[in-house]
């Protein structure tokens, strides 16, 4: 589980990412920052951080993939059991 920036953000990031629960699947992750239609994982985990002021993209590509949310100064990964 990554949980990002302040508790606050990160209810608000997941709210937003909820409401879009259901929508159609992107497969392409080269592109993925500045399509507004369809979204991957990674996508809309940037997205939904983004619209909260928070950039979790680690190398500022076109595109963001798992791996550069993970590796973001401001990601932070708890271990749940």
């Amino acid at each position: 589980m990554f949980v990002i920036g302040h508790w606050s953000q990160t209810d608000d990031a997941a709210a937003w990412a909820k409401a879009r629960e259901g929508a159609a699947y992107r497969k392409v992750f080269w592109d993925n920052k500045y399509y507004t239609g369809k979204m991957n994982c990674s996508q809309l985990v940037w997205a939904a951080y983004k619209k909260q002021g928070i950039d979790v993209d680690n190398n500022g590509g076109k595109g963001v993939y798992p791996r550069n949310i993970r590796d973001d100064n401001d990601t932070v990964s708890y271990k749940s059991y």
